[in-house]
């Protein structure tokens, strides 16, 4: 299957930087999705933008796109409010389209024009002199709340730099050119496919690991059996004794190789969390620790939505590069580590390496 490119932004102001990229994005084999090639379906007996934000569920990625225009309303909008007064704060289709993408925790890569972004950082250091102008225009023209109480270069209302408020703390780019956003997504896109091939060959070591485990695994049960029918032979006391010091130090082996291995991936993961601010980190390493020790883990729902909370202001190749990680600690946890857990002493252990990585004590 082919990833799908939502490109979300407003039509006639970037309608030609919307077909480049549908280019480009083609040509990277991956399908683009814009409601003028017809791409999104439009469900019959609702409204149109709402199968917009249907379609971005399925979507794997989205381009955001801010000019100078704040679009038509989100359909929950009552437009007679909106036409009220110039600057009426409302949700936009191009903001809804772009809260449905990250609340359903899809990378989205932000592109704000150059010139509109200016605009915005003049606005941000003279709101207060703004937000005066307007109480003043309305004191005089209580009336007449049509009226625009100032005009802008690049941009037709203070909703766009509302909008840029919300999106501002993620990795923007900002452009002149349709040709510089494809420059960087062409960047990002190889970077994206390095960090993939890098992660699957970290798998591929660590699956030859867990193999030499599951190997003694075996070997652990093979001695069981051969204890038991020893057991049925009634065998001397001391030839039991040494069987049965055989079989602990295999079990022993086992876990302590295990052990080894985990530890190297929560070594892979501390790394990564560089990436992360301490308060980040430390949300990170409890929610570890409490799925290791307080639940009986049988899926990663929880462990998403944890990620998607600590994580999801981070750039999407940052994001990449710590998720695999957690993922694959918790698949050696339930698959090797929990299994042999089965004596007090392995379980402080344990605790002990663990704590010691995640420099949390619990």
């Amino acid at each position: 299957m082919k990833p799908r490119v939502f490109i979300s932004s407003t039509y006639y102001d970037l309608k030609y930087v919307r077909e480049n990229l549908e280019h480009f994005i083609k040509q990277y084999g991956f399908d683009s999705v814009l409601f003028e090639s017809g791409n999104v379906t439009f469900e019959h007996g609702k409204k149109l933008d709402i199968s917009c934000y249907n379609e971005v569920d399925l979507c794997q990625l989205m381009i955001l796109i801010v000019g100078g225009r704040y679009g038509s309303a989100s359909s929950n909008e009552s437009q007679a409010k909106i036409r009220k007064k110039y600057d009426e704060q409302y949700i936009s289709i191009t903001r809804k389209e772009f809260e449905t993408a990250q609340k359903n925790g899809i990378p989205i890569f932000v592109f704000i024009d150059k010139n509109v972004h200016s605009e915005y950082q003049t606005f941000k250091r003279n709101e207060e002199i703004f937000n005066s102008l307007k109480k003043d225009f309305e004191k005089k023209h209580k009336h007449q709340k049509d009226e625009k109480y100032f005009d802008f270069a690049y941009v037709d209302s203070t909703n766009v730099f509302k909008f840029i408020d919300a999106i501002i703390h993620l990795p923007t780019k900002t452009f002149e050119k349709s040709e510089e956003i494809i420059e960087y997504l062409r960047s990002q896109l190889a970077g994206m496919f390095f960090l993939y091939l890098d992660q699957l060959k970290r798998e591929s070591t660590n699956k030859e690991i867990l193999s030499s485990v599951t190997e003694l695994n075996n070997a652990v049960s093979k001695i069981d059996i051969i204890i038991e029918a020893l057991g049925r032979q009634v065998i001397e006391k001391d030839k039991l004794k040494e069987v049965e010091e055989k079989q602990r130090q295999i079990e022993e082996k086992s876990f302590l190789d295990a052990l080894t291995l985990f530890m190297g991936q929560i070594k892979e993961g501390i790394d990564s969390t560089d990436l992360l601010d301490n308060t980040e980190a430390e949300q990170l390493a409890k929610a570890l620790i409490n799925d290791f020790f307080n639940k009986d883990f049988q899926n990663y729902e929880s462990l998403i939505k944890t990620l998607k909370l600590i994580l999801l202001d981070l750039p999407f190749h940052e994001r990449l590069t710590i998720a695999p990680k957690i993922y694959s600690m918790h698949r050696t946890y339930n698959n090797i580590i929990k299994p042999l857990l089965n004596t007090q002493a392995r379980r402080n252990e344990f605790k002990k390496q663990l704590e010691s990585r995640l420099e949390l004590p619990f």
